[in-house]
């Protein structure tokens, strides 16, 4: 059983509790009295689709000659290889001479009013990466492409 699927059942379990207790059939919610923390959880590695070395050199070598905003962001995470939300938050600041500082990503927020109308969208720019921890932290060295002048 994975993380999410334990997670997930352990939340309609709560759920379906909370819904009796308000109802009356029962007094108390034992969910919350279990230590969740004894159950042994094997990580999953699921089979990812990935890009291969010649899938990902067509698509560069299809979207070079396009020059939208759209094409170049692509193409620069291709280079890059980064989270969306880190590729949004770089800066002209994050580099320094030959290498790129990857240490914030940009998130979008946008909350639900009672009467179930949304906020306008904002965006947060935090600065830690996805996980929180140390080793999302990325100094990646940048190259001049040999196809054109654009710098990557």
């Amino acid at each position: 059983m994975t993380t999410k699927r334990f997670n997930d059942a352990k939340c309609v379990l709560n759920g379906l509790f909370y819904y009796a207790i308000e109802i009356g059939t029962v007094g108390h919610n034992p969910i919350k009295e279990r230590n969740f923390r004894q159950f042994q959880i094997k990580p999953v590695n699921g089979k990812k689709e990935i890009f291969t070395l010649s899938g990902r050199q067509l698509l560069l070598d299809y979207l070079e000659p396009i020059e939208d905003i759209f094409s170049l962001s692509v193409q620069l995470d291709f280079y890059l290889i980064c989270r969306i939300a880190e590729l949004r938050a770089l800066r002209w600041t994050d580099i320094e001479g030959y290498t790129i500082k990857i240490q914030t990503q940009l998130l979008d927020n946008q909350t639900m009013n009672d009467d179930l109308t949304f906020n306008p969208l904002t965006y947060e720019n935090v600065t830690h990466i996805k996980e929180n921890t140390d080793y999302g932290y990325l100094y990646m060295p940048y190259r001049r492409c040999k196809a054109s002048a654009k710098t990557y």
